[in-house]
């Protein structure tokens, strides 16, 4: 995986782990373990380990909506949504 970029594989499981960071839980939750060990080493520098990221700089991941990761979580992770 590019450094700033996640895969079309590694984007998914990204958004599980993210999806955990505001309080819910994803459709495929045995993608958290993964999922955290690719934003841990590839988004969490920017955005912390606790998805708030820096405000101005980087997006609060954990914010409804859920910026940068929308499309991806409503396609991959949540259901009816």
């Amino acid at each position: 995986m590019q450094a700033g970029f996640a895969d079309k594989d590694a984007a998914p499981k990204i958004a599980a782990y993210v999806i955990t960071l505001s309080g819910r839980m994803p459709t495929h939750p045995e993608w958290i373990s993964q999922g955290r060990t690719f934003y841990v080493s590839n988004c969490g520098g920017c955005h912390g380990e606790d998805g708030k990221g820096v405000h101005g700089t980087f997006p609060d991941l954990t914010r409804d909506p859920l910026l940068g990761i929308e499309r991806r979580i409503r396609e991959a992770v949540l259901p009816g949504e």
